[in-house]
This record gives structure tokens, C-alpha cells and sequence, in this order.
């Protein structure tokens, strides 16, 4: 039962070179090839489907896309909801371009190698905070402790300002790569950039860890669903 048509005159020309370009796959006798262009946009215009698996993308009749079904699925609100029931650290990403310091608050962190010691950091695409590393070439983790929600929600804050004025009250220090790294910490962690890749809505950013340390301020603070929160031992 056909579930989904598709319009594909606009391309019609461009589906009959590609065919003919696999010899192996059609002779040059075919009718498919040699219809007059006029005839042929007539009556291949329209591809049809049959779904296998899987939910239509539309109550009644046919489908017109083939990624109608998909956008049936999830909303972002849902995948926001469900995602913020994992619970999290806390860490400010900050980093040092012309010896100007520079720092944001993120959650999507998480160790990727130990050979070599990656860890990575998602950031989302319209924060300045990635070209600002792309052109340091360093950056560093520090990992709130608990007790210290205001300084994610200060690194959060987009009317914070930028440079110096984001540490004016947040005490930090450097180590290998000159990245700030505050004093107030659960651990901390100095890296060198080692590549950014594609992640939707959001850039991926690893680095090479060159140093780190766990000298700080106690248990970590946690988030879940907009919330912080302590640790607790089981």
C-alpha cells in the first residue's frame, strides 16, 4: 500500500543523468533514458513509497516527505525533560586569549580518553566562547563545588559582561596552559585544544588534558532538571 508520494519534477533531469551514469545498472537502449524530457517529467514526476516500519507523518491520506514521520518524534521540550533527570557536575570552561580571560558555565563534560587523557566539552555554536578557544588553542575545566550555585549562575548569566570583569569577585590562578582556573573548585582540569567536531545546535570541543588537579573545596555541586544539589554518599 503506497503510504508516501513525492514530488520530484524539479529533478527530473538530474535523476536520468545519474541514471545513466551507471551503465552497469541501465543500457543506453533503456526508454527510461531515451523518453523525450517532456513525456518523462510527466510520468515520473511522482515517487512512491511504501512504509515498512515505523508511524506515518500525517493522520490522513499520504505522506509528501519522507521525513514526515520523523518529525512526529520527540520535542525538544520532552528531550530537555528527559535529559535533565541524568544528573550532572558542574563546570566553568574558561580560557586566555591576548591575556584577556573569558568563562561559561557548562554541564555537557565528560572524560573521552585515556590514551591520550581527553576529556570533552559541548558548547552551543552561537556562544563567543568558541572562537575564543579556536583562537587560545587552550582551555580549562574547573568543577564547582558544592555550595557554589551562584558562580554557575553568574558564568551563565548572559549580561555578565566579558573579560576581566566576568573574575572581579572570582579568585583564580593558571597553571600549564595560562587558562584561568578558579580557586573555588572540586577539581580542575588544563587542556590543550585537540579538535571540535559537529553536534547539531552545539560544537563538540576536545582537548588534551596537560594538567589537573583535585586540591579543592570538597564534594561537587550536582544538577538535575534546572536544580542544584549536593552529593550524598549511598
Amino acid at each position: 500500500q503506497v503510504t508516501t508520494e513525492v514530488d520530484v519534477a524539479p529533478w527530473i533531469g538530474l535523476k536520468r543523468a545519474a541514471m545513466a551514469a551507471h551503465r552497469s545498472q541501465i543500457g543506453e537502449d533503456s526508454f527510461f533514458l531515451n523518453l523525450p524530457d517532456d513525456i518523462a517529467a510527466r510520468a515520473f514526476a511522482v515517487e512512491q513509497f511504501a512504509l515498512r516500519d515505523g508511524e506515518l507523518g500525517v493522520a490522513d491520506g499520504l505522506e509528501h516527505d519522507l521525513f514526515d514521520g520523523l518529525r512526529n518524534g520527540p520535542t525538544p521540550d520532552q528531550f530537555r525533560d528527559v535529559m535533565g533527570r541524568f544528573v550532572t557536575g558542574v563546570a566553568v570552561v574558561t580560557t586566555l586569549v591576548d591575556g584577556v580571560p573569558h568563562g561559561m558555565t557548562a554541564n555537557a563534560v565528560t572524560s573521552l580518553s585515556l590514551d591520550p587523557m581527553l576529556v570533552l566539552v559541548c558548547i552551543d555554536r552561537t556562544t563567543t566562547m568558541l572562537p575564543l578557544i579556536s583562537s587560545s588553542g587552550v582551555f580549562g575545566l574547573s568543577f564547582l563545588p558544592e555550595g557554589h550555585a551562584d558562580a554557575s549562575l553568574w558564568f551563565a548569566d548572559p549580561d555578565r559582561g566579558s573579560g576581566n570583569g566576568q573574575f572581579s569577585d572570582i579568585p583564580t590562578f593558571q597553571r600549564a596552559t595560562g587558562a584561568p582556573l578558579l580557586v573555588d573548585h572540586a577539581g580542575w582540569v588544563d587542556c590543550r585544544l585537540w579538535d571540535v567536531h559537529e553536534g547539531g545546535d552545539h560544537m563538540i570541543v576536545v582537548g588534551q588534558v596537560v594538567d589537573l588537579g583535585a586540591d579543592g573545596a570538597g564534594p561537587p555541586l550536582v544538577y538535575r532538571q534546572g536544580e542544584y544539589g549536593g552529593f550524598a554518599r549511598q
